[in-house]
């Protein structure tokens, strides 16, 4: 039952990315997670793992497979994404190039935990421990390490998210 469900959101997940790159990586990541979660040998893992990581090294990607992303994953322009493998990502979120979400240093555990629905722009850097609430979109280029002043770089209402030309800055749509 779980390898049925795991197809259909496979199939429904690489649907919804429209580029072939982005469509490569998340076949490797999905599986190679799949058998990191359900491999016991762990010969298949090891074989999807050396797949993935290749992949991962031409894209410059750093998301480890034991990382928990929510099904409904898109990604546009797929490089330069570095995700810490402790981060939680709900469903439906979407990453942009140069997304880094991670903590603070190698003296801190506490890393961002991401809603579903999501938006992260481009280069938008999270780091510690930050929780972005579901629908939240987080600016292009905004630095976000604590949770009282993330309201300046999250837009939860997704309006007045930024100050200057919305379509320019933040490449996001006027709801």
């Amino acid at each position: 039952m779980k390898e049925k469900m795991f197809l259909v959101n496979l199939r429904r997940e690489l649907r919804r990315n429209k580029s072939i790159r982005v469509k490569v990586f998340i076949a490797g990541f999905r599986l190679t997670n799949f058998f990191f979660e359900f491999d016991k040998t762990r010969v298949l893992y090891a074989l999807s793992n050396c797949i993935y990581k290749t992949v991962c090294f031409f894209f410059k990607i750093d998301i480890l497979a034991r990382t928990r992303i929510g099904w409904g994953l898109r990604i546009f322009h797929p490089f330069c994404i570095c995700i810490h493998p402790d981060v939680r990502i709900g469903d439906d979120c979407i990453l942009r190039h140069g997304v880094t979400l991670g903590n603070k240093g190698e003296s801190s555990s506490a890393v961002p935990s991401v809603g579903s629905g999501v938006e992260f722009g481009c280069y938008a850097v999270v780091f510690g421990g930050v929780s972005i609430p579901d629908g939240a979109r987080v600016r292009a280029l905004s630095l976000t390490t604590e949770s009282e002043r993330s309201k300046v770089a999250i837009d939860v209402n997704a309006r007045d998210a930024c100050d200057l030309d919305r379509e320019s800055l933040c490449g996001f749509d006027r709801p």
